[in-house]
């Protein structure tokens, strides 16, 4: 069933009025994560730190930029709650470095111009490693006769036929 601005009427809650846009601060939005990190020094001058962060972020309305964690169903904002779609689950992240010690290696006993050139070096690195944002598919029909389209999941009912015709 495709509905449009006319015929979603009569399935509004209070079908003699028209379109009624409702705004309020009914939204919730929750943060859950587990975080580690570790942290290594060895005598040869190398360093290493790692860092893990578990996350889930949940939602159950949007402002602007999360246009498709709408509300679906201002009588049920219980069933709007999902993943936010900035959530994202795993980040791992390592940064390392190495103090190089030119100026103890090269030379017995390092002094002056040879110390100010060759001391103070180091290389270093990060490497970060994450999953992706999470898969929002919105059904681009009307499901509940809002006569709006925007944010709306799709419906489906086991062993239905999801094409919404026959196969003729």
């Amino acid at each position: 069933l495709f509905l449009n601005q006319r015929n979603a009427q009569g399935f509004r809650p209070f079908p003699e009025l028209g379109q009624i846009r409702w705004i309020s601060n009914e939204g919730m939005s929750v943060y859950h994560s587990m975080q580690l990190a570790l942290k290594k020094r060895f005598s040869s001058g190398f360093r290493l730190d790692g860092y893990y962060t578990w996350s889930k972020a949940l939602i159950n309305g949007g402002g602007s930029q999360e246009s498709i964690n709408w509300i679906q169903d201002p009588l049920n904002t219980r069933g709007s709650r999902s993943r936010t779609t900035l959530s994202i689950g795993h980040v791992f992240s390592i940064n390392y470095g190495w103090d190089l010690a030119f100026d103890r290696w090269l030379l017995s006993s390092p002094g002056g111009a040879a110390k100010a050139i060759l001391g103070g070096w180091s290389v270093n690195g990060i490497t970060s490693v994450r999953t992706g944002f999470p898969l929002n598919i919105e059904s681009g029909r009307d499901n509940f006769g809002s006569a709006n389209l925007s944010g709306q999941r799709p419906n489906y009912v086991p062993d239905q036929d999801i094409r919404g015709g026959t196969d003729d």
